[in-house]
């Protein structure tokens, strides 16, 4: 019985791991962009397409985006 038990116990922990769902960047958009290539932004940000979503690299390419002199706005 406690065989069954630790068996099925290890069955959801391997199904949970393998479901588990995570947030995947699907496509990154750069609008309005006038002075700069959209291939020189594609390069210098951290999130591409097919990344996990973190917000926290989102965050630091805003700001990495708007200490360019070209950049007078960005947002996600």
């Amino acid at each position: 019985m406690n065989f069954k038990n630790n068996l099925f116990c290890l069955f959801l922990c391997i199904t949970s791991f393998l479901f588990s769902q995570e947030n995947t960047i699907v496509d990154v958009k750069i609008k309005g962009i006038k002075r700069l290539k959209e291939s020189f932004i594609q390069k210098i940000i951290q999130t591409k397409k097919g990344v996990v979503l973190d917000s926290a690299a989102i965050e630091k390419d805003i700001i990495l985006l708007k200490r360019l002199p070209a950049v007078g706005h960005a947002y996600y």
